[in-house]
């Protein structure tokens, strides 16, 4: 009877062994970021992430390098390796099939140790170095009164001069000779 017991209870851990192999078997990706991105130091007409200035990261998921796999919640953490602040982001599907995005707004300067986990261990890549935030520009319809000040003296220093010169320039009466 012991026998019997010994067997089953080590093909039922062999089976559960099996099965949790077979589940996790291809549990691998690759995540390649979008060429011409904002992160692609290749790419000159980018110049960089400012603090509290939303930025994209596009990427696609690859199992096994080769299939783009769809139905994935992504989800990028991003870490200030100084002060240790967090952001995690969620990425969405967009354009073909394994293509996701998101869309991220870092509150500091600074270094940023980033990761995508979407299928299997999570994918490291290089920091994110942030500089300050961009001087903020008026919003808009704001009025800027310097232009309008600087227009209306020029115009007045005119007329005044204007009417100086009129006034140095009279008329001088002809006097009549009889004839």
């Amino acid at each position: 009877m012991k026998n019997i017991l010994l067997a089953a209870l080590t093909f039922a851990f062999t089976f559960t062994l099996l099965e949790m192999v077979t589940v996790h078997a291809g549990g691998w990706s690759v995540i390649t970021l979008d060429a011409g991105g904002l992160l692609d130091p290749t790419d000159a007409k980018h110049d960089g992430v400012s603090a509290d200035q939303p930025f994209i990261i596009g990427f696609t998921v690859l199992q096994h390098g080769i299939t783009p796999l769809a139905d994935l919640s992504p989800t990028i953490t991003l870490r200030h390796e100084e002060s240790g602040e967090e952001v995690v982001v969620i990425a969405r599907p967009e354009g073909t099939k394994g293509h996701y995005i998101a869309e991220i707004t870092l509150p500091r300067a600074g270094n940023w140790a980033w990761e995508i986990a979407a299928f299997g261990a999570p994918a490291a890549f290089n920091p994110i170095d942030v500089r300050a935030p961009r001087a903020a520009l008026p919003a808009a319809g704001a009025y800027n009164a310097l232009p309008g000040l600087l227009a209306a003296t020029t115009i007045a220093a005119g007329a005044i001069l204007f009417i100086a010169l009129r006034a140095r320039r009279r008329p001088r009466m002809h006097e009549s000779r009889p004839q």
